[in-house]
């Protein structure tokens, strides 16, 4: 795989190396980790809260609120109507 980085970037990279003792490799594979780790992680929490928000179970129902009706998840269809 080839990545294309800014001219700022190596150099950035190096120094966080540097800083942290850890060979430049190591320290890329690791953010990477790290970034798809969290980005997992958040996609899997959204989906289960617009599971929960269907079924009306929301986080900080308060008295008198209602839950709505017939939730549906946005669709990701291109119709404009009105």
């Amino acid at each position: 795989m080839e990545v294309h980085l800014t001219s700022e970037q190596p150099t950035r990279l190096q120094q966080v190396a540097t800083r942290s003792g850890k060979n430049l490799e190591h320290l890329i594979c690791e953010g990477l980790d790290r970034m798809l780790d969290y980005d997992g992680n958040f996609f899997a929490a959204v989906e289960e809260g617009q599971v929960q928000a269907c079924r009306g179970d929301l986080v900080g129902k308060r008295p008198g609120w209602e839950p709505r009706k017939n939730l549906q998840l946005p669709s990701h269809s291109a119709d404009k109507s009105v």
